[in-house]
């Protein structure tokens, strides 16, 4: 099951989910203090949606398998509004009855949203192969090069 956290809980579950968003960051993002107090910043403002992906376990206990962010990503130059998945972090292996969980209800969200597509990114070769079976496209590579600042 996938939950979109609402932004007056977020205080609560800051201290689990803060260090799983702070790894999960794309590589051009900055991880430190300041960065993370604007992502909390920016999901409290509605800017950014932080997604629980649970289930309940074998023990009948609830089991967390992953914490997502998203957000509008409009391309200003051709106006072109699509769902960025931003961030992912997984604790628990998601079996496909719950990636096709996630996809659904973000392809929903989505469309509710006036979104084009649902997209990301991401170096985990496991997702990019889970992406593949749920009928996405990998085709891209995303490039960075670091500026240096001296």
């Amino acid at each position: 099951m996938i939950t979109m956290v609402t932004r007056n809980v977020v205080d609560k579950l800051w201290p689990v989910i803060d260090p799983a968003i702070e790894e999960a960051l794309p590589p051009y993002a900055d991880k430190d203090s300041t960065a993370m107090n604007n992502v909390r910043e920016e999901i409290v403002k509605g800017g950014v949606q932080v997604w629980l992906v649970t289930d309940i376990g074998e023990d009948n206990r609830p089991v967390l398998y992953a914490t997502l962010l998203t957000m509008m990503a409009t391309d200003t130059i051709t106006g072109t509004k699509n769902l960025e998945l931003y961030a992912m972090y997984g604790y628990n292996e998601m079996d496909m009855r719950t990636w096709l969980d996630v996809k659904r209800t973000l392809v929903e969200y989505a469309k509710m949203e006036g979104c084009r597509r649902l997209v990301a990114f991401t170096n985990n070769e496991a997702v990019v192969g889970m992406v593949g079976k749920l009928g996405g496209a990998v085709e891209y590579k995303y490039l960075v090069l670091e500026v240096d600042h001296e």
